[in-house]
């Protein structure tokens, strides 16, 4: 997961993982597929449209997703250093 630790699980063990994040999507229908495999690739569990959902009423007008990035843009003049364009986002 990422870097995040999980301790060894016995059969029968349970673990419950939460994640959380903002997707600014634009309207229509999407599916979440959620997978469990191990650093090497070995795959332990997969399960295809696990969850469907419709978005609807989306401000989000470029692109699929609003990811709330940040865009930083520097500039190297000839003559006289870095100068660096203001963030955007």
């Amino acid at each position: 997961m990422l870097g995040v630790p999980i301790a060894a699980l016995d059969a029968g063990d349970r673990c419950a993982i939460e994640i959380s994040f903002v997707a600014g999507l634009i309207n229509g229908q999407y599916t979440v597929t959620l997978a469990a495999a191990d650093r090497d690739g070995t795959a332990y569990d997969w399960i295809n449209h696990m969850l469907t959902f419709l978005v609807e009423g989306s401000h989000c007008g470029e692109g699929i997703a609003d990811l709330g990035g940040a865009i930083r843009c520097d500039v190297t003049k000839a003559a006289s250093g870095t100068a660096r364009i203001a963030p955007t986002g």
